[in-house]
């Protein structure tokens, strides 16, 4: 279950709990600030669906006092390396993205300066991103590619996008049983 504000900022990947008597799903959520938020429930039916598609489905709802709400438009970073409490992530995607073309990105995970080489998975992969286009929020989900024997320090992914424009690549992994959670922020031409 994913939920970001609409102007890609407030990012949380969360988990529902499963009612075996009702069937029903329910997640408990906080709004750390007022603003439309979108919440993504996304998740793979599993009778009638040989193929293991997923379904993502979405719903906007207003928050708190929306007078105040003020839009951050996502600008596209810069710098390669970002920093997450005790982590340096080092992003590399291809000079130029052009949409409709698939492409591989990897990050290079560091801790206090020190190559990370014992990622754990995370909900079966070395890492996931969540991927939402600045504006319409199309959304893309894609997995670390399958490893056999490394643990880090790189994830690498690959993608295409469908349109041109700004996207942030929201992407967690996990270390020493602690999900991090680090976002990026790219043009696709």
């Amino acid at each position: 279950f994913i939920v970001v504000r609409k102007d890609l900022q407030n990012f949380q990947h969360l988990h529902p709990d499963f009612n075996q008597t009702t069937g029903e799903f329910t997640v408990n959520i906080t709004f750390p600030s007022d603003g439309t938020y979108r919440l993504f429930p996304d998740f793979t039916p599993s009778e009638d669906n040989p193929q293991k598609l997923p379904v993502t489905v979405f719903h906007d709802i207003d928050i708190g006092d929306i007078s105040k709400y003020r839009v951050q438009i996502p600008v596209p970073d810069t710098s390669p390396k970002k920093a997450v409490g005790e982590y340096q992530i080092t992003y590399n995607f291809p000079a130029e993205i052009m949409m409709r073309n698939e492409i591989s990105y990897s990050l290079s995970i560091e801790k206090n300066g020190q190559p990370v080489k014992d990622l754990e998975t995370y909900l079966g992969a070395l890492g996931h991103s969540v991927i939402l286009k600045e504006g319409s929020l199309d959304f893309i989900h894609t997995h670390a590619e399958e490893t056999t024997s490394n643990m880090g320090p790189e994830i690498k992914f690959s993608t295409s996008f469908p349109k041109e424009g700004v996207y942030k690549v929201f992407t967690q992994f996990q270390h020493q049983n602690k999900v991090i959670t680090t976002d990026y922020a790219i043009k696709v031409n």
